[in-house]
């Protein structure tokens, strides 16, 4: 008996250990929207995939009454799902979550100091489960430099003007609550910037786009198998008849 109860607990505990595929796992679409900023003036796009401040700098053209000037575009952001999707995910390796931009133009106006980036992915492991996940935030920190380059002897000669690279500074990220497919709980950690930097410069009049990455980590909620529980139990039950016929 004692061999036959080792053999039930050990089918029971394989029952229990006994988990489905983790991977694949479809990332079928990814969307951004960005929050309200810090500081800024005339800011175009909030909750969309892009960003606007600022006024563009204006340029005119021709002479007296022939004379026509226009505003040239804002700075901003934008983010863009990654442009490889649907893509199948096999493993828990870094992959390409979605598209960072800054646009630098000249401007008048207030810039923005700060702003988040709510990013939402959705999932799938077959074609009608698709489960929409997040929002996963990036949280940026913005310096509108001043295009003024101030030697030592500015005291004595002033300062010139000369186009300065605006800076964007990745401060923090915040990860969702988890989501689950079967048995497998899934997660998602977000990278940041590629490459392991965590600013990025771009040149006047010039935009920069970088990418930014996530992982799918995953654990296993087991269950075991109900014709498993049934044996244990039929099991026990036998071993506590086989104990009181000793007794």
């Amino acid at each position: 008996m004692n061999n036959l109860m080792k053999g039930l607990v050990a089918s029971a505990a394989m029952g229990f250990a006994t988990t489905a595929a983790a991977f694949p796992v479809d990332l079928e679409s990814v969307s951004g929207a960005w929050g309200t900023p810090a500081n800024g003036s005339n800011v175009q796009g909030i909750g969309t995939s892009e960003l606007r401040w600022g006024v563009g700098e204006e340029t005119c053209a021709g002479h007296f009454w022939w004379k026509h000037c226009s505003n040239g575009p804002q700075s901003g952001y934008g983010f863009q799902g990654s442009a490889d999707l649907p893509e199948t995910i096999t493993s828990d390796d870094p992959f390409v979550l979605g598209v960072f931009t800054h646009f630098n133009n000249p401007i008048t106006g207030e810039a923005i100091t700060g702003v988040s980036l709510d990013v939402f992915a959705t999932f799938s492991t077959t074609p009608v489960n698709g489960n929409v996940t997040g929002p996963y935030t990036f949280e940026f920190l913005h310096d509108e430099t001043p295009n003024v380059v101030c030697g030592p002897l500015s005291w004595l000669f002033g300062c010139s003007a000369q186009d300065v690279d605006d800076i964007v500074r990745l401060d923090n990220m915040i990860e969702s609550s988890e989501f689950q497919f079967g048995s497998n709980i899934y997660s998602l950690s977000l990278l940041g910037f590629e490459g392991g930097i965590d600013e990025i410069h771009t040149e006047e009049g010039k935009a920069t786009s970088v990418n930014l990455l996530a992982k799918l980590n995953m654990r296993t909620v087991s269950v075991p198998e109900p014709g498993t529980l049934a044996l244990l139990g039929l099991g026990l039950a036998g071993l506590g008849l086989s104990r009181r016929r000793k007794a």
